[in-house]
């Protein structure tokens, strides 16, 4: 990290940071956010444990009527919670991509 960034920006990605390292996030408690936003178990169920770790700040998949052969990108990825589920929407012929400002949690992952 660079000394200029604004300090605001420097904090939230300290504490990311600390999230996205943290050996053993509550997944009984990143579980229980995800449902209260309306996540049902099978989407959870359908994911990589690790990638909900509970920082959810809403449920953008229940309104945007994702289809087969779509692109969606996801600004503020995180671990890549929703990325995987809009994978499953938009199938082999789209293209779902993560992006985040915390390249401890980058990955590429290809979901068939």
């Amino acid at each position: 990290m660079t000394s200029d960034l604004d300090p605001t920006y420097s904090t939230i990605h300290a504490r990311y940071t600390a999230t996205a390292l943290s050996k053993s996030p509550s997944t009984n408690n990143a579980s229980a956010v995800a449902r209260t936003f309306g996540y049902t178990q099978a989407e959870l169920s359908s994911i990589p444990t690790d990638s909900n770790i509970g920082l959810s700040c809403g449920n953008p998949l229940a309104l945007a009527n994702l289809k087969e052969g779509e692109t969606v990108i996801d600004l503020g990825c995180g671990a890549g919670f929703d990325v995987f589920l809009a994978a499953k929407r938009v199938g082999e012929t789209g293209k779902a991509i993560g992006i985040d400002m915390n390249e401890v949690r980058v990955s590429i992952v290809r979901v068939t």
